[in-house]
């Protein structure tokens, strides 16, 4: 009995962990399992068109740039691509994502693969966490 309860565990924390791990093919792609998650030292990740993107931790804006180096101001209307193509973007303190554009569901673990294919997440006070293997 013991063993059924474990895997029965076991199973559901891995289905709220791979909610939105990408899908390919009607598949999903996990995050590798000898990696681990370490605060970004940088607190960026890089979008689409070479944008770099980060939060603005006074309202939980985003903010962009060109070279990693010099932001814009910050903009609460901000989306970006993950590695698949998605859309992304943060609304009413949720981090949300869109296949189309128009139709949007919340990422509930906020955790995404940016286009360069490195895991990224945020945690509840909207720092940034990356897989490093």
């Amino acid at each position: 009995m013991k063993i059924v309860s474990v895997c029965i565990i076991f199973a559901v924390m891995h289905l709220n962990f791979i909610r939105y791990s990408d899908v390919k093919d009607g598949k999903y792609e996990p995050i590798p399992a000898e990696s681990s998650w370490i605060k970004s030292e940088v607190g960026a990740w890089m979008g689409n068109y070479n944008v770099w993107y980060k939060i603005d931790k006074k309202d939980n804006s985003i903010r962009l740039s060109y070279n990693g180096k010099k932001w814009s101001d910050s903009s609460t209307e901000a989306v970006w691509h993950d590695k698949h193509g998605k859309w992304l973007c943060l609304f009413n303190n949720k981090l949300m994502y869109s296949e189309n554009g128009t139709s949007w569901k919340e990422i509930f673990n906020r955790t995404w693969q940016d286009i360069n294919g490195t895991w990224y997440r945020f945690d509840s006070k909207w720092d940034l966490w990356e897989v490093k293997m």
